[in-house]
């Protein structure tokens, strides 16, 4: 592989899979010293979710990226003293804050009826004995009342010194960490660890999101649900099929909620890029190939992520789909008939490891590392700045519902949260 090649693949390895922690937030904000726990782990979100530090060569085995939401090569855009919010998650009528006062402080849940507007305490999960603080969590709200907290615990004295690209030192002793998964069904008041069902589910719940088996470990599950009655995770009755689907897809797609399910991954054969479409709510499905995408190496140590599609959707049956060549560059693919079949768009140079999101009027936002570009359709894509929006600061977006005031979040994930209504103008989230 050429080496410019090479340095664009590492620098989308970075984006993909590193979960900040709050001694790079401060390090970045030129406070303390550069320190990292290396990680691994079990894929979130809904919203939600890939995480290990990026410290290691390609040439290592590609480590479990897991579930938790890729963090932002992102300096401090405000005010970077604490109070701090360190993960953020929206149902669309309700946004929660997970909040720490100070570098020792325990982490506090916070409830928000209006935006960030006023905020309400809520309970956490029992605080494991042998963890550092601020705790290492992802926050998914996959339907009404519905949180999964998604926890990263490193046991003391297994922090190592990092190199100055902010990643773990070389080397064999790279700490263990464990992940632990607990459920709320009534927004933070009450918590417990999560647990399989032992039906499947015939569709996922309506106004809820799928999340990803893998939260629970579940065999032959790849698109599950949290039951909103028991707390429980259930694989989908029917399954996708003609297509790999690898844990952390939920980080690689952009949707609103709605019966409209999509589910990037590779085709099993070729190794390229496919996606599975639903219109109800996962009881049928179609799987869609895109041919003329580059395969995925095997054994070349990179993350599935960096050659499954990148999936963006509106309302109803259109959507976006970003597909990598073998230079690196991106081809745009769009489809109005909820991915039955696809037209070719336009292609993007330097686009990061982000799926976009569709705006409120349709414009297919994409974030680069020129900056942020916007298209519609199949026609070209042109540069533009968002509102409210420090062009550093652009990430992952979870869109909630058609129904809420604000429906666009771009969560803390070591860096500020913002929320906008049309996606295009943007509102910092204060912080409780």
């Amino acid at each position: 592989m050429r080496e410019p090649q090479f340095e664009r693949l590492r620098s989308d390895v970075a984006d993909a899979v590193r979960q900040p922690e709050f001694t790079t937030v401060r390090q970045r904000a030129g406070k303390v010293r550069r320190r990292r726990a290396a990680t691994t782990s079990a894929v979130f979100v809904v919203t939600v979710l890939a995480a290990a530090s990026f410290g290691y060569t390609v040439q290592n085995a590609p480590p479990d990226y897991g579930s938790l939401d890729p963090v932002p090569e992102v300096t401090c855009t405000a005010d970077c003293s604490w109070p701090w919010m360190t993960a953020s998650a929206s149902t669309g009528s309700e946004l929660y804050g997970l909040v720490t006062s100070c570098e020792n402080c325990d982490s506090e849940l916070y409830v928000s009826p209006d935006g960030g507007g006023n905020w309400q305490a809520r309970s956490v999960p029992p605080t494991p004995g042998d963890v550092h603080t601020p705790r290492q969590v992802s926050l998914a709200a996959p339907g009404p009342g519905l949180l999964i907290w998604r926890e990263q615990r490193v046991p003391v004295g297994n922090v190592i010194e990092t190199q100055s690209t902010g990643g773990p030192t070389a080397g064999p002793t790279a700490p263990v960490s464990i992940m632990q998964t607990w459920v709320s069904r009534n927004g933070g008041r009450h918590w417990e660890q999560a647990a399989a069902a032992t039906e499947p589910a015939d569709a996922v719940p309506e106004g809820a999101r799928p999340v990803d088996c893998d939260l629970v470990e579940a065999p032959d599950c790849k698109v599950g649900v949290l039951d909103p009655g028991s707390g429980r995770f259930s694989p989908l009755a029917t399954q996708p099929t003609g297509i790999t689907i690898e844990p952390g897809w939920t980080d690689q797609i952009s949707v609103p909620i709605s019966e409209r399910l999509w589910v990037p991954g590779l085709d099993p054969v070729t190794r390229r890029p496919a996606v599975a479409t639903s219109s109800d709510g996962g009881r049928t499905w179609q799987t869609h190939v895109f041919t003329g995408a580059a395969v995925m190496p095997a054994d070349s140590g990179f993350p599935a992520g960096l050659f499954t599609p990148k999936i963006a959707s509106g309302s109803g049956a259109t959507a976006y789909a970003m597909t990598r060549r073998k230079d690196g560059t991106f081809d745009s693919h769009y489809t109005t008939d909820g991915g039955a079949t696809w037209k070719a768009g336009e292609s993007v140079e330097s686009v990061r490891a982000f799926p976009g999101y569709v705006t409120a009027d349709d414009s297919h936002i994409i974030p680069t590392y020129t900056g942020v570009v916007a298209g519609r359709g199949t026609g070209r894509y042109t540069q533009v700045t968002l509102s409210g929006m420090p062009e550093a600061a652009i990430r992952s977006v979870q869109i909630t519902t058609e129904q809420a005031d604000q429906p666009y979040l771009m969560p803390s994930s070591g860096a500020e949260a913002y929320l906008s209504e049309d996606g295009l103008t943007w509102q910092q989230v204060r912080v409780p």
